[in-house]
């Protein structure tokens, strides 16, 4: 057993030499171990065999076997040793599948120890990934060559290095022994972030809530039809589905798209403007590059407010005319799920049109609809922070008021950024008071709300003065939506 970085690794003694004290290096006596594991890498291949020396220092007295950097197998037995094998398979599993959709809490396996939490993709290769670090996990790839090892507890089983090409080779080449010794340190693709990065081996992805209104359920039904449609394939062109969504700001279109991710328990590769850039060259580029892992994940791709890859051309504008057609160029030949949202539908290119299997329209916030999320923020901070925040039965009652629900016409961005202020407003109070305790509970009392309302009441109104319209008068004028437009008109 190898201890590195904090974690167990199962491997295989090669050579073991005692060593004198070296003066000039300050190194004391000293025992050299030579060993080998498998591990994973994204230049030579996915699963090969990598080298490393690791020194036990001399020391006065004894210690504890476990408290040594190695150690025997034997020492190791019963649930803990299970625990190698189940990893060892599960990192197999995603071997040969290619990628897992995962969830990911705790550390990065990196010399900074940043900690992450959320969805991930594990992957047996790492291809376009300029940002991939992978020296903190380099061992000596090439060194003499090994002799066969044996098990101590089984000298009759025999233990081969293994190097292997997953285009070429069966999982029947990987043996239990070889599972043990497995490296559980696999390469991962943050989903959020967009970013690569080495990952321990992890638990596997937890559903989530979604929701479940009108747009869910029609979205819904429209994803489940693409797995139909893709089986009319011609000639490469139009496998795919994309679907717009579009209205106001802060109702619900991109999350609708993240609970569609999450009950279909498909990865979602969500981009905006600064992924792709706004010159053709680089827009084709990476479009290509992000339709190429949509595909190869089998992921559900977003691209957020992707008004300006939308907007109907102009004779005066050569290079947006570009943009737009390179971007229209590449959707029709995508073979995936893709969703676009807009706030800007009057804006759009009358041939994008044509290239949609879908439009979804999202109305402004109802009563009802804000009353929800409402309550959603105080289940989350309640299962959250349970005894460290507590919004009041005073403050509860306030929000299900009319002057909350209905006279205010917050979007959902804006709720939730008046809840996460009440609390920040609460806490500050809190921790000035002349007789904070911090092991109290913090309440979040209802003039909190009623002093956010009245500072985003008092900040809109000199906004509109400004501008001499609010927001949704201003997207009328500028032919942006009409937000005006209500349901009975959209169903003639």
């Amino acid at each position: 057993m190898l201890s590195l970085s904090l974690q167990w690794i199962g491997c295989v003694v090669e050579e073991t030499r005692k060593c004198p004290p070296d003066a000039d290096d300050n190194l004391p006596e000293r025992w050299k171990v030579k060993i080998w594991f498998l591990s994973m890498h994204w230049t030579y291949g996915p699963l090969i065999t990598v080298y490393n020396t690791i020194d036990i220092h001399k020391f006065e007295g004894e210690k504890k076997v476990g408290q040594l950097d190695i150690f025997p197998e034997k020492f190791f037995k019963g649930e803990r040793k299970k625990d190698f094998e189940t990893r060892g398979n599960r990192i197999c599993d995603m071997l040969w599948k290619g990628h897992e959709y995962a969830h990911y809490d705790g550390e990065l396996m990196s010399k900074k120890k940043i900690k992450y939490k959320g969805q991930i993709i594990l992957s047996a290769f790492v291809d376009q990934a300029p940002d991939f670090d992978e020296d903190e996990w380099e061992f000596d790839l090439f060194p003499k060559p090994l002799d066969q090892a044996r098990s101590a507890n089984d000298p009759s089983g025999v233990l081969q290095p293994l190097w292997l090409d997953l285009t070429k080779d069966s999982r029947d080449a990987i043996t239990a022994a070889h599972k043990f010794i497995i490296c559980p340190v696999v390469a991962g693709f943050t989903l959020p972030a967009k970013t690569w990065g080495t990952k321990h081996c992890l638990t596997r992805v937890a559903r989530k809530q979604f929701a479940n209104s009108e747009q869910s359920r029609h979205m819904w039904g429209t994803s489940k039809a693409w797995h139909r449609k893709k089986s009319l394939k011609r000639s490469n062109k139009g496998e795919g589905v994309v679907i717009l969504l579009h209205g106001p700001p802060g109702v619900g279109k991109t999350y609708t798209v993240e609970s569609i991710a999450m009950r279909k328990n498909q990865p979602l590769i969500s981009l905006t403007i600064s992924d792709l850039r706004t010159q053709e060259a680089s827009v084709e580029e990476e479009l290509t590059r992000w339709f190429r892992m949509a595909d190869k994940w089998r992921a559900i791709l977003l691209i957020d407010e992707c008004d300006v890859f939308l907007e109907r051309r102009e004779k005066k504008d050569i290079e947006r005319n570009a943009v737009v057609s390179a971007f229209l160029r590449k959707i029709e030949y995508f073979g995936g799920l893709l969703f676009l949202t807009t706030n800007r539908v009057g804006h759009i290119d009358d041939a994008f049109m044509s290239r949609v299997h879908a439009v979804i329209d999202f109305d402004q916030l109802d009563g009802e609809r804000r009353a929800k999320i409402w309550d959603s923020l105080l289940m989350k901070l309640n299962r959250e922070q349970k005894g460290a925040i507590r919004i009041s039965n005073g403050a509860k009652k306030f929000l299900t008021t009319p002057e909350v629900l209905e006279y205010t016409d917050w979007n959902g961005r804006e709720i939730r950024n008046a809840f996460q202020t009440a609390i920040a407003l609460a806490e500050y109070e809190a921790k000035n008071a002349s007789d904070y305790d911090h092991t109290q509970e913090i309440i979040v009392e209802a003039e909190h709300f009623k002093d956010v309302m009245a500072m985003n009441k008092s900040f809109r109104s000199y906004l509109d003065s400004i501008k001499d319209r609010n927001e949704g008068e201003r997207a009328q004028s500028a032919a942006w939506r009409n937000d005006s437009w209500n349901a009975e008109e959209k169903g003639n």
